[in-house]
This record gives structure tokens, C-alpha cells and sequence, in this order.
């Protein structure tokens, strides 16, 4: 029977050396995987981000928009209630003007009205 030799591998510092360059290489290989994951996931987040946004800033245009429309209806508002503004106090004008005429005819027709029932008394009662 043969006997198996047993050779012992000897470290020399050159394999040593290209050993720990190659774990070394290994675990940076590993961290720039774990890196590069972590930035694709970034980069999607900042898609939905990015899409999100645009989607409220079309949102945004819009508001924008109707707000424009709302206050040019509101100062279309405004002068229509200047307009009437200034019809009112022009009709309340006008209807003090009515009521001191009203009151000078009722003023007018009491004092006939009074001349006429004093001339009919006059006239219906006996001559003395």
C-alpha cells in the first residue's frame, strides 16, 4: 500500500497577499451591490416622486385657473354692485322726494277739506 503524501500547502506571503486582495475585492463587490440596490430603489422613489408631483402641479394649474375665472366674476360682481348701489340711493332719493310730496297734497287736501266742511256748516245752518 501506498501512503498517501501529505503535502502541506505553504502559505507564502505572495498568496497571502492575493488572498486578502482577493476577500478584500469580495466584500467590496458586495457592498457596492448593496449600494447599487439601494440607489435603484431611490431612483424609483424618486420616479413616483417626480410623477406625483406632476400630477399636482397639472392639479395646481388648474385651481390657478379657476381662481382667475372667480375673481374676474367677482369684480364683474363688484361693479354690478356699485350699480346698484348708486340705483338705490338714487330711488331712496326719489322716494323721500314722493313722500314730502305726498304729505304737502295730504296737507294740501285737509286744509280744502276742512275750508269745504266749514262753508257747508255755514251754509246749512239757520241765518241769524
Amino acid at each position: 500500500m501506498k501512503k498517501k503524501s501529505t503535502k502541506k500547502s505553504r502559505i507564502t506571503p505572495e498568496y497571502d497577499s492575493q488572498r486578502q486582495q482577493n476577500v478584500l475585492l469580495e466584500r467590496i463587490e458586495k457592498k457596492v451591490d448593496t449600494i447599487a440596490e439601494g440607489h435603484s430603489g431611490l431612483g424609483r422613489k424618486i420616479d413616483k416622486t417626480n410623477e406625483r408631483l406632476d400630477e399636482m402641479d397639472g392639479r395646481l394649474q388648474i385651481i390657478s385657473s379657476n381662481i382667475s375665472g372667480h375673481s374676474s366674476k367677482l369684480a364683474e360682481h363688484d361693479k354690478r354692485f356699485d350699480r346698484i348701489e348708486s340705483v338705490v340711493l338714487e330711488n331712496s332719493r326719489d322716494i323721500k322726494e314722493v313722500k314730502a310730496n305726498v304729505e304737502r297734497i295730504e296737507q294740501k287736501l285737509d286744509t280744502v277739506t276742512t275750508e269745504h266742511e266749514r262753508r257747508i256748516q255755514k251754509s246749512e245752518s239757520p241765518v241769524h
